[in-house]
């Protein structure tokens, strides 16, 4: 989901995009696909991106391929990244703009923790490679690294980017919650969270997904969770700066874990999927909330039980009323699949969408 609400939805080899919420779709056809599932972004109805990657030998190494639209999918143009990677490499692209876009590539092995670090495990981690374009992804340049890690990416402008550390990925922990960069990935600082430790360990963590860690509605405001789960507390702690992430203070905080990373429409109306009313077991209810008053109270829209389907996880909200999440089409645990769901009643109701509704 776009910042304007547009839904671009990948799904087999098909693509799909609707500017009404869902309620009817465009169906375009993807460019040439490498031999790798793509990474896509979009930024509005006309602009969007897929990575993949080609190998080129036996050797599993191969590049990486940006294609580019500029027509909601009706025509697509490709650039290579330069380099050549592992097939295995962890890739990660954000766009500001229809201009200015970031990628970030991460070898699939993590930093191990200080107990086991060595100079050829250190070597075996390279760091991450951050490119930039500032031409709607006609032509990257490598503007620096990261430390390797599988951190959420953020880009806010062309030289701020944010990795938000979810510690359930990544071996050892041990690393800053939040990074900042203001000069395109050259050098990274980490940023404190007021009353909390700022290193990342096993029961704390930045509430992430693929896309999303540190959420800014504007280059001064933004927002971020944490979860705090150890033996003697189970928190969920919201945070906002509006100040560019320069400093930042806790605004609400709920005695209990949720699941999913929440959605921040403005300073007051949020949304939270994987919230765990009327039960404290995430595994047995997930729920969506919603609240008007900056996390004060929170409203229960709707409550899956999992053993009847599967709750709603991966959620974006383009207004009070509309918004899509990813849910299970089966019984949990079990081998069902995800499916994409909407809602046009804030969260009440949900729907799978329906990609032949023209």
């Amino acid at each position: 989901m776009t910042r304007n609400g547009v839904l671009w939805a990948v799904y087999g080899r098909a693509l799909s995009i609707s500017t009404d919420h869902g309620h009817t779709w465009q169906t375009r056809s993807l460019p040439t696909p490498g031999t790798t599932w793509p990474t896509m972004t979009a930024v509005d109805a006309d602009h969007a991106w897929l990575m993949t990657m080609e190998t080129t030998n036996q050797s599993l190494t191969g590049f990486l391929t940006v294609f580019r639209t500029s027509d909601g999918g009706a025509t697509w143009k490709s650039a290579k990244l330069p380099g050549t990677y592992d097939q295995t490499v962890l890739q990660q692209i954000t766009f500001v703009d229809a201009n200015v876009g970031f990628v970030i590539i991460t070898p699939d092995s993590p930093v191990p923790p200080d107990s086991l670090v060595t100079p050829d495990s250190l070597a075996h981690a390279a760091r991450r490679t951050v490119l930039r374009t500032t031409d709607g992804g006609a032509t990257w340049v490598v503007t620096g690294t990261a430390a390797s890690s599988f951190d959420a990416l953020v880009a806010v402008d062309a030289n701020t980017l944010w990795l938000a550390a979810s510690s359930d990925l990544v071996l050892g922990g041990n690393r800053p919650l939040l990074q900042v960069s203001r000069n395109a990935g050259a050098t990274w600082t980490s940023v404190s969270l007021p009353g909390i430790s700022n290193t990342s360990s096993a029961g704390n963590y930045v509430l992430t997904d693929v896309s999303r860690g540190v959420t800014f509605l504007s280059p001064t405001e933004g927002y971020v969770a944490t979860i705090e789960d150890t033996v003697t507390a189970k928190v969920t702690r919201y945070f906002r700066t509006t100040d560019g992430g320069r400093t930042w203070k806790q605004v609400a905080s709920a005695e209990h874990l949720v699941q999913d990373v929440p959605v921040f429409l403005d300073a007051t109306h949020w949304y939270q999927a994987g919230y765990p009313e009327n039960s404290l077991d995430l595994l047995t209810y997930q729920a969506v909330a919603s609240t008007a008053d900056a996390g004060k109270t929170w409203t229960v829209q709707s409550e899956v039980a999992l053993a009847a389907r599967g709750g709603i996880g991966v959620l974006g909200m383009a207004d009070a009323q509309n918004g899509a999440g990813i849910g299970r089409t089966e019984p949990w645990p079990g081998a069902g699949g995800a499916g994409l769901f909407l809602t046009w009643d804030g969260g009440q109701t949900w729907q799978p969408a329906d990609f032949s509704a023209r």
